[in-house]
């Protein structure tokens, strides 16, 4: 992945941000680690954009901003079955334009944001996104907050395009369409913040791999007609004078669709029913944090399993060190039942300001 981008200030007012992005991923599948000549998959994606974006402070509390951005991506995909070369997902690609405007107030105690954004794709009906939201700062320490805007997803190159033994895409795909809203309320009292929100999302066309829960087909994508979901979290978050900082999140999904009884679906089974993670950054020097984090979940189908993180982290002077080693305990675990995870693996990561 590279990318390029510049900011310039023309005037006191009016701030300018072009970039140019550029991404490509391999990806090489083998089903038989011994026998790679019975299934094997090559793919090869590739996206490039480049976009400008310019932000104006209007005065009197207001700002506008506006974009325009196009983009290219694409896919090579080759496999081997039973020995023969031929294509997998195939050769294909897609180019988008899209162009949006944004504007946001600030006005005593109320914060406000409107836009919209058009996107252009080949092949596929031009669409209109909207978005609006308010922020409303009831006293020093209290905060509500609102949004609503629309839901638009094209297909993936995969939903579209793959096959293999127990699966089968459609190239007939729709895009999903709908709409979503939340509101929340946020405290902040002495060391403690505290935070509820709740929202809901509705659907058309939903995408999903189904089949019949007999299992007597392959996984297949299609446009579910409707799906909604609701789903509501708290977070408490203790900050202490000694820098020490605790917090805890928790979460709930509520995930329905119009899917016909006897039949399952594969992304209706990754939305979990309760989610909870509780963390403790320790302050054990002025350079050295240690923190201690613990991930729990419940799959829709009443499973559920808790993982165990560690994280340290180091600073000194321009250069700043992190090593985390997650899945703590090396617990076995499927947040899609019968794909299991992988177990304890350490990463670090060092970085340098200048």
């Amino acid at each position: 992945f590279t990318m390029l981008r510049l900011r310039s200030d023309l005037g006191s007012r009016v701030t300018v941000e072009p970039t140019l992005a550029y991404r490509r991923h391999t990806d090489h599948f083998v089903l038989f680690r011994d026998n790679p000549d019975a299934y094997t998959n090559d793919h090869v994606s590739r996206r490039a954009s480049a976009d400008l974006r310019a932000s104006i402070d209007a005065g009197y509390g207001l700002a506008v901003a506006l974009g325009v951005e196009g983009a290219f991506e694409d896919i090579e995909s080759t496999g081997i079955r039973g020995g023969v070369s031929g294509p997998a997902l195939g050769d294909h690609e897609r180019r988008r334009s899209s162009g949006g405007v944004e504007f946001v107030g600030r006005h005593d105690r109320f914060r406000w944001s409107a836009g919209g954004r058009v996107d252009g794709w080949t092949d596929l009906e031009r669409h209109l996104s909207r978005s609006a939201a308010l922020a409303w700062d009831v006293s020093r320490d209290v905060v509500l907050r609102a949004s609503a805007g629309n839901v638009h997803r094209i297909p993936t190159f995969t939903e579209l395009y793959y096959v293999d033994p127990a699966n089968e895409a459609s190239p007939d795909l729709v895009p999903e369409t709908g709409w979503t809203w939340d509101a929340g309320l946020d405290v902040h009292h002495g060391p403690w913040t505290l935070g509820w929100n709740y929202f809901t999302r509705f659907e058309d066309d939903l995408i999903d791999w189904i089949k019949p829960a007999d299992g007597s087909d392959v996984w297949r994508t299609t446009n579910i007609l409707e799906g909604e979901t609701r789903g509501w979290s708290q977070t408490a978050v203790l900050e202490t004078p000694a820098g020490h900082r605790f917090a805890v999140r928790y979460a709930g999904l509520s995930r329905s669709t119009s899917l016909a009884d006897g039949w399952i679906g594969k992304y209706s089974s990754l939305a979990p029913r309760h989610k909870v993670s509780a963390e403790a950054t320790l302050v054990v020097m002025p350079t050295l944090r240690l923190t201690p984090m613990l991930r729990t979940w419940e799959r829709p189908d009443g499973e559920s399993y808790g993982i165990w993180d560690l994280r340290m982290s180091w600073e000194q002077g321009a250069f700043d060190f992190v090593a985390t080693v997650t899945n703590l305990f090396d617990t076995d675990y499927e947040e899609v039942p019968g794909v299991l995870l992988p177990g304890r693996m350490a990463t670090g990561t060092v970085r340098l300001h200048f």
